[in-house]
């Protein structure tokens, strides 16, 4: 019956780690079209591959009708992004991958830093390039109100879990608590008409 059921097994733990697989992966686009302008840097860091702009490497489209490259410094498939990331101002989770906020980029550490092309690439441009660039390279700091909720949201689970996993705790110590003491009573209960039978039968015989 056992041998019977492993090929089942592994049908359904295969099933249900392709998606988890999946999960935490981002495209890199298009973001746009380079087919007669070059792309615009409001998209980020982008690449002309025939005639589409793409992200760079380690950025992920991001975004519905103005679509944006963000850079990915790791995952939250499970747990939330970690504070070292960058903290609530630069990096959130989407889609199961650790994204750095517009106007970021990974520092190599897998730490969101200010600026939304890396020092090298910005050296690597041109004069003309550079100005262009330049006013989309800072972060916007006027939505720190609503990335601290977006933020809050994704801890949200993990507060309750561990708030549910505590308190079941505390009942249990507690009950475990309780138990000798009421085993103690019930033995006592139990005794105290034994003992008074005893001392019955010897008032008796004297």
């Amino acid at each position: 019956m056992v041998a019977r059921m492993q090929p089942l097994v592994v049908v359904v733990v295969s099933a249900l780690l392709q998606p988890a697989a999946a999960w935490g992966r981002c495209s890199a686009g298009p973001v746009g079209t380079c087919a007669v302008l070059p792309c615009y840097w409001h998209h980020g860091p982008t690449r002309c591959v025939g005639n589409e702009c793409m992200c760079m490497d380690g950025y992920c489209e991001m975004g519905s009708a103005i679509k944006r490259c963000r850079a990915q410094v790791g995952t939250c498939n499970v747990l939330p992004c970690n504070w070292h990331h960058g903290g609530v101002a630069a990096v959130e989770c989407i889609n199961g991958a650790c994204l750095c906020h517009t106007g970021y980029h990974n520092d190599g550490n897998d730490v969101c830093a200010r600026g939304w092309w890396p020092p090298t690439m910005l050296a690597a441009m041109n004069g003309t390039q550079r100005l262009a660039a330049l006013p989309y390279n800072e972060p916007n700091d006027e939505d720190l109100t609503q990335k601290y909720v977006n933020t809050l949201a994704d801890h949200a689970p993990l507060m309750l879990g561990a708030f549910l996993v505590l308190s079941l705790a505390f009942v249990v110590l507690t009950k475990a608590r309780r138990a000798p003491a009421l085993t103690s009573v019930v033995e006592e209960s139990l005794y105290k008409p034994l003992a008074d039978a005893d001392k019955d039968a010897t008032q008796a015989s004297a």
